[in-house]
């Protein structure tokens, strides 16, 4: 009995970024939503949430969830880096108008990213990339 209840607690004491990182997306979705309709202001969330979505294709739902937690902590470096790959994916993803909008905001999420953190290798790559 006691083999049964404790996967069932492990697995319940995993955190969203756990569960990202073991490739359990959909259980890191429901995870962070569940989270979120009890606090919705939770910027770390929403920028959890929008990697989850970039995890699995869902441009929409990521740029949703990226634009969301940069508007709650406009000071995060790393959030402006996930909001400008979300856009960068779309643009991907999209008719040739469409991706040359979404271009200048991969471009200033980028821009925005290395200006608040100069020491983000992530950031200064993905600059440069695009």
């Amino acid at each position: 009995m006691a083999a049964l209840i404790l996967p069932a607690i492990a697995a319940a004491a995993d955190s969203p970024l756990d569960l990202l990182a073991a490739g359990r997306v959909d259980d890191a979705i429901l995870t962070l939503n569940g989270k979120l309709n009890s606090q919705p202001n939770d910027a770390a969330s929403h920028n959890l949430l929008c990697r989850a979505y970039f995890a699995v294709a869902n441009w929409d739902r990521a740029i949703s969830a990226c634009e969301r937690a940069v508007a709650l902590q406009p000071t995060s470096s790393e959030y402006h880096l996930w909001l400008g790959r979300s856009y960068g994916e779309k643009a991907d993803a999209s008719s040739f108008l469409t991706a040359a909008g979404l271009a200048k905001k991969v471009r200033t999420e980028f821009e925005r990213a290395v200006q608040l953190d100069p020491a983000s290798v992530p950031a200064h790559v993905d600059l440069a990339e695009f």
